[in-house]
């Protein structure tokens, strides 16, 4: 039982969504050949799958692998992380900056204070 089980399709994917609880959204990509021109065109789609510990996050890349029907539109589980981006990456992606780090405010001594309005 444990070959057919291994043997199962399996997908890797980005995921594009992870707000509801232990549930993914994954986008699928391929390569299709047009078949008249010949030229490769990127097709996508988009899946659900089970994530029991919550594990994965947006933009990380996954891998799945299908199993039986857990809900109305899930039909797929997580199987591993493959990649998770670098916070460069995230920054880049969303493009934003970090805010600056905050000025230090110099101490001002009483003594000193004290003596300049004498």
């Amino acid at each position: 039982m444990t070959d057919s089980r291994n043997s199962r399709r399996t997908l890797q994917g980005v995921v594009v969504g992870a707000s509801a609880s232990k549930t993914l959204t994954v986008r699928i990509e391929r390569l299709v050949r047009h078949p008249k021109y010949g030229k490769y065109i990127r097709k996508h789609s988009q899946v659900h799958a089970h994530d029991e510990n919550s594990e994965a996050m947006v933009e990380d890349i996954v891998e799945l692998m299908a199993c039986r029907p857990m809900s109305k539109l899930k039909r797929w589980r997580l199987v591993r992380v493959v990649r998770r981006p670098d916070t460069a990456e995230l920054v880049e992606a969303i493009g934003e900056q970090l805010p600056p780090p905050a000025p230090e405010v110099p101490e001002i001594s009483t003594s000193s204070a004290e003596e300049g309005s004498s």
